[in-house]
């Protein structure tokens, strides 16, 4: 029989020392749920998912984290990748996190453990690649060396831009959501203009970044004389926001599936369709 070393020895009584604390810090689950976590629109080879538990002060569970990689699919037209997991759910989590590397979610990706009851200890959350989404208005009509200036106002937009091109084009921050913008022409504008069309509902591709909003305006000559149409009363000296189209909210101008969700159903409150 072989002598154990000092070393050894030292080892094993380590273990016996610290093994009650190490089950200590790792909680045993209760029961158990499956998710479904995919990634869509992506060009990388793989992501990573992280999932994390919270208790009911939201503070993290120690030694509780579950990390995973969901591989994408190598087919051009596809881009997409999906795993199924069974995680563990915790006596003390009150709350549950899905994040996944390089992406933005979709689906909400926090849960109560009250939501996992709800939908039978099965959930789904949808990933798409991050990337920012820029907006560029583009003006129709401008003639050459009669520039236009004018106003560009949404919820995170508020410009004044000077069109002094045929075919002048404006970035807006990457805040901007194309669907809130309103635009009219400036106060301050050198030579008189007034607004045709807004076409918002451009179609674009959904792996580009640009989303566009087309402007169509009108020179009304050097006297600034409209036509009998458009000479109605405006006591802010602006020219009125053009009736517009109204367009279908697409999912790709909302940063959460919820907010998605909120302005279909005032533009279906509106419209209907």
């Amino acid at each position: 029989m072989k002598k154990i070393t000092s070393l050894g020895l030292a080892f094993i009584l380590a273990m016996l020392i610290f093994s009650p604390f190490v089950h200590a810090q790792s909680p045993k689950a209760e029961r158990f749920a499956t998710i479904t976590v995919s990634v869509v629109n992506s060009e990388r080879p793989y992501h990573v998912a992280l999932i994390r538990y919270y208790d009911k002060d939201d503070n993290v569970l120690l030694n509780t984290s579950e990390e995973f990689m969901i591989e994408i699919s190598k087919a051009a037209r596809f881009k997409t990748g999906s795993i199924r997991k069974t995680i563990p759910i915790y006596p003390q989590a009150k709350k549950i996190i899905v994040t996944v590397d390089n992406c933005s979610g979709l689906h909400e990706n926090d849960f109560t453990v009250e939501d996992l009851d709800a939908a039978d200890s099965k959930l789904t959350f949808v990933f798409k690649r991050e990337f920012e989404k820029q907006v560029i208005v583009r003006f129709k009509g401008i003639q050459d060396k009669k520039p236009c200036s004018f106003k560009l106002i949404g919820r995170n937009t508020n410009e004044i831009y000077y069109g002094d091109y045929v075919k002048a084009q404006k970035y807006l921050p990457k805040e901007s959501n194309r669907e809130d913008i309103r635009v009219k022409v400036a106060e301050s504008t050198l030579y008189p203009y007034e607004i045709v069309n807004i076409k918002k509902d451009v179609k674009f591709k959904p792996e580009e970044k640009e989303r566009y909003v087309d402007v169509t305006v009108k020179y009304l000559g050097e006297d600034g004389t409209a036509p009998e149409e458009s000479t109605e009363e405006n006591p802010d000296g602006e020219n009125p926001d053009v009736e517009e189209t109204p367009t279908k909210p697409v999912r790709e101008d909302f940063d959460s599936r919820k907010a998605w969700k909120n302005a279909l159903k005032e533009w279906k409150s509106k419209y209907g369709g």
